[in-house]
C-alpha cells in the first residue's frame, strides 16, 4: 500500500511551492504502486516544466473560450504530430 500526496501552493507573483510525498516500499517483492508511480510522473513533469507548460497551455485555452483539459489534449497531439 501507499500514500501520494502532491501539494501545489500558490507563493505569489507567478511562484508556486511543489511538494511530492511518496510513502510506499518497492523492492525484489513489492513493485511500485499506481499510486507511487503517478506521484513520481508528476514530480519529473513538474521538473522538466511540462506541468508549467500544460498549466499555461490551459490558461491561454481559457482565454479564448476552449475547456482547459481540450486545449492541454490538443496542444499535446500538435506536438506529436510535429514529431
Amino acid at each position: 500500500m501507499a500514500k501520494v500526496t502532491v501539494t501545489i501552493e500558490d507563493k505569489g507573483a507567478k511562484t508556486v511551492s511543489f511538494l511530492a510525498e511518496i510513502e510506499g516500499t518497492e523492492g525484489a517483492t513489492e513493485a511500485v504502486t499506481p499510486a507511487m508511480a503517478m506521484g513520481m510522473a508528476t514530480r519529473a513533469m513538474f521538473d522538466n516544466g511540462m506541468l508549467t507548460e500544460a498549466a499555461a497551455v490551459a490558461l491561454a485555452g481559457i482565454s479564448e473560450g476552449e475547456v482547459p483539459s481540450e486545449a492541454i489534449l490538443s496542444h499535446y497531439r500538435k506536438m506529436k504530430d510535429q514529431g
